[in-house]
């Protein structure tokens, strides 16, 4: 799905997104999807889109939350993005790395290592797609915002 205009703010429908899903296609019968979540409106929105196309093709959702413990509380707000979630019956994982980055890590080295985790968890579950939200402003401080 190519990413919106800057200046479009209008929120996507199910099945707008369920149209951009099929011609993303095709899919494998009871497709499972990867969703990294930051947390952020835009990832969340993302999952709950994700979660309701996959559950209407009898597939499943597995939201992945990155905490690179770059910032004090991260944890509690990975946390708090996996509650929300199981609050609404979608799988969540927390990956952190083994290491945390060092304070001074650049953007891109921790753009590096969430993709690094998203991807290794994605082939640990076997799972093939891993959808990403961005917002206009950049990548944001999470997994996928």
């Amino acid at each position: 799905m190519p990413p919106p205009d800057a200046d479009d703010t209008s929120p996507v429908r199910a099945a707008e997104f369920a149209a951009s899903m099929t011609k993303a296609g095709p899919w494998e019968p009871r497709p499972r999807l990867a969703v990294a979540v930051s947390g952020g409106a835009d990832s969340m929105a993302l999952c709950l889109l994700a979660d309701g196309w996959a559950r209407r093709q009898r597939g499943r959702v597995l939201a992945l939350v990155v905490d690179h413990r770059l910032r004090p509380g991260s944890g509690a707000e990975a946390r708090q993005a996996v509650a929300w979630l199981a609050a609404r019956n979608i799988d969540a994982a927390i990956l952190r790395p083994r290491l945390a980055p060092s304070a001074g890590a650049s953007q891109a080295s921790a753009r590096d290592l969430r993709y690094g985790l998203l991807l290794a968890r994605c082939g640990y579950e076997g799972i093939l797609h891993l959808l990403l939200g961005h917002h206009p402003a950049g990548l944001g401080h999470g997994a996928g915002n």
